[in-house]
């Protein structure tokens, strides 16, 4: 599903325009990447969390002359999602993935 599909579904679920939908969906964006940018967490009771953490170092090699060095980025943050347990999205995905030929 992309962008114009989930604005869609959310318009017809919710019986909101369009235009409303797509507001609505672009402020969840903008505070979901605000409060990660502010390192907190985002927990969606019944869904999921969203957990930031810091990239681990890596090691990488320089190619120009063939050495290994170990990389880090303090500022770049990785972004986890964690499925609550017991949550509806984990029996649907289990669903899908036994059913591939669900139409």
């Amino acid at each position: 599903m992309n962008k114009a599909e989930l604005i869609e579904a959310l318009a017809q679920r919710s019986g909101l325009q369009k235009q409303k939908a797509k507001k609505l969906l672009e402020a969840y964006v903008d505070i979901v990447t605000e409060a990660m940018s502010h390192n907190e967490e985002i927990v969606l009771i019944g869904f999921g969390t969203l957990i930031p953490r810091p990239q681990t170092e890596r090691l990488a090699r320089n190619r120009v002359n063939i050495c290994w060095m170990q990389l880090t980025n303090p500022k770049k943050r990785s972004k986890t999602f964690y499925l609550t347990k017991g949550g509806n999205l984990k029996k649907v995905a289990f669903f899908f993935a036994t059913c591939p030929n669900y139409e």
